[in-house]
């Protein structure tokens, strides 16, 4: 007979969420165990462990799985055994060491899933003891944000004017002075690209003028032969104008 351990009834639960898929948004329920803490990209970051987790049609679809102790699993203020209700996306991801050192083993990678970015928490249990916490001050309303332009901005079109020789504009606001730079960067560059392209074509021209053929000048220059063609006429003009 085989023996079923603790890992294969993980794996066999977790596929009920593959089956589940991450096309909606679907209710939960899990049995609040514990809270923890887990290392994030800007510091220790606390998270919250449930057990048993069901389906709204009361299937087990994993035995446990860990969250983010996020704001509405604050305002459930649960306590251990207490169930919780939630909505959640169905999500893979990847897990396993993925280091280089040799004597680590038991640890493959492998694809698994869990559920992400859970919401309208409920303590089914305790409904009564929500907290009742106050809204999360945001650091700037779209009202008190600075639109003014930075002074690296208005620095940069001066630069870009001049370049341009035309006179600096007169910006109001961080958007106008952005694309204002964009669009007028496009036009510095190809200015740039054209005087570039009229040093080659007198380089090309005195290289002409000195005896060397049309497919000589071309390979030299960088240029195609129908281009040297174009000014050939031009560049001969002066020549018969003498010998007149």
């Amino acid at each position: 007979m085989k023996q079923v351990t603790k890992e294969s009834k993980v794996k066999s639960l977790r596929t009920e969420l593959r089956k589940i898929g991450s096309n909606a948004r679907h209710t939960f329920t899990g049995i609040f165990e514990k809270t923890g803490w887990k290392d994030g990209y800007r510091g220790s970051v606390q998270t919250i462990l449930l057990l048993d987790i069901k389906d709204e049609h009361g299937q087990v679809v994993t035995d446990h799985l860990w969250f983010n102790f996020t704001r509405g699993f604050e305002v459930a203020n649960p306590m251990k055994g207490d169930v919780l209700q939630f909505d959640a996306r169905v999500s893979k991801y990847i897990k396993g060491y993925m280091g280089y050192r040799d004597d680590v083993y038991g640890h493959p990678i492998e694809e698994d899933y869990k559920l992400s970015r859970p919401t309208k928490v409920v303590n089914l249990t305790h409904p009564e003891r929500i907290l009742d916490l106050p809204p999360l001050e945001k650091s700037h309303s779209k009202e008190e944000k600075d639109t003014t332009p930075t002074e690296k901005q208005l620095d940069f079109i001066k630069t870009i004017a001049e370049e341009l020789e035309e006179e600096p504009p007169e910006i109001k606001t961080r958007e106008e002075a952005s694309s204002w730079i964009d669009r007028h960067i496009r036009l510095f560059d190809r200015a740039k690209q054209h005087d570039a392209y009229l040093d080659r074509v007198n380089e090309a021209k005195d290289s002409y003028l000195s005896g060397r053929s049309l497919i000589e000048v071309a390979e030299e220059m960088g240029l195609t032969v129908s281009t040297i063609r174009k000014y050939k006429r031009e560049w001969e003009t002066p020549k018969v104008t003498q010998a007149q």
